[in-house]
């Protein structure tokens, strides 16, 4: 398989978990969407979803457009798209980044 293609099914996929998870759709619907996700990691290939986590300009995984005025203490806060990683012989490279939508933390936020 392709990058090009794993990126297509990951984010296809992607799209289809979050869809399934907002409509609350029985959990037995997801089993074939899970079923892909580890085929296709068997073959090397992984989507990772960074929701909640730190953001800073130094972040190479991302693609990130700001909401909000301010710009200390960002946390991602929407995933457009996962990031896609392809291993081979024990070594991640980045074949997608995420695209991201951050924001501002608010107090209390433990993420």
């Amino acid at each position: 398989m392709t990058d090009t293609e794993a990126i297509f099914f990951l984010n296809q996929m992607y799209y289809l978990e979050q869809r399934l998870r907002r409509e609350e759709i029985p959990a037995d619907v997801h089993r074939p969407v899970e079923r892909m996700r580890e085929f296709l990691s068997d073959l090397g290939f992984r989507a990772r979803v960074p929701l909640g986590e730190p953001f800073d300009e130094c972040r190479t995984d991302c693609q990130a457009t700001v909401a909000g005025a301010t710009t200390d203490g960002l946390v991602i806060a929407e995933v457009i798209k996962p990031a896609v990683w392809r291993c081979e012989s024990g070594q991640e490279t980045l074949i997608q980044r995420a695209v991201v939508i951050v924001r501002a933390a608010e107090k209390g936020d433990t993420r």
